[in-house]
């Protein structure tokens, strides 16, 4: 009975409020960062303030840090409201009509993202597209199904939309780039140490000619003093 009446309680608040909606997907998108293996605060940053180009202000749900200091953007705001209306639809009408409506409210979300400009906010090196998470498998599947042009349309408008399971194959990509970045950046530093070892050497081994050939130099001034004495 309690688990029961806390999943109606979450489906009320989730329903109810937009920015509860919001911060529920925050969480799934952050214990995804996490089990993909990313730190906050060095391989991602949420609530980050971004100024764009026209000085307005822009706070990402997720700015994801990407090797040769580039980032991606990830957004989880999509409603979801129509769809849990059509998923507690009586009949076939009112269940396509409430699919009709969620479909709407996804191309809404993309049309509001793309018009954002996440990738030209100062400071960001951003790929051309930006990730929409949507937190449920079944609205993805759902929607794509029922609208074959939504990927299309995605696509047009720069987009990427993503669920928990794609979205954490995306993450552990990023992870291994991030593990193959850092071995090549140690490559690079035992590269320079190694040349700075070797130009040490090499300049030690100058200094050791020129001693060489001092001795060289005394020992025959040495014989021809002596021959000069004794001779």
């Amino acid at each position: 009975q309690q688990i029961t009446q806390e999943a109606k309680d979450l489906t009320h608040a989730l329903k109810g409020n937009k920015k509860m909606q919001g911060n529920w997907g925050e969480i799934i998108l952050e214990n995804l960062l996490e089990r993909a293996g990313l730190t906050k605060g060095r391989d991602y940053h949420t609530q980050i303030t971004l100024e764009g180009e026209d000085n307005s202000r822009q706070i990402p749900d997720v700015l994801i840090e990407l090797p040769r200091q580039r980032h991606l953007i990830v957004d989880s705001k999509v409603s979801l409201n129509n769809f849990l209306n059509m998923i507690n639809a009586d009949d076939p009408d009112t269940e396509a009509h409430y699919l009709n409506l969620y479909i709407a409210d996804i191309k809404n979300h993309i049309k509001d993202l793309s018009g954002k400009h996440y990738r030209r906010a100062k400071g960001i090196k951003s790929p051309e597209l930006v990730v929409m998470f949507l937190p449920v498998e079944p609205a993805y599947i759902e929607a794509f199904k029922s609208d074959q042009t939504l990927f299309d349309f995605a696509n047009r408008n720069n987009i990427m939309v993503a669920t928990p399971s794609s979205l954490l194959a995306s993450l552990t990509l990023i992870q291994e780039l991030w593990r193959i970045e850092n071995q090549s950046q140690s490559t690079e530093e035992l590269i320079r140490l190694a040349g700075s070892v070797y130009d040490k050497v090499r300049t030690f081994l100058e200094s050791m000619d020129e001693i060489e050939k001092g001795l060289l130099r005394a020992t025959e001034n040495y014989q021809k003093a002596k021959g000069q004495l004794i001779d």
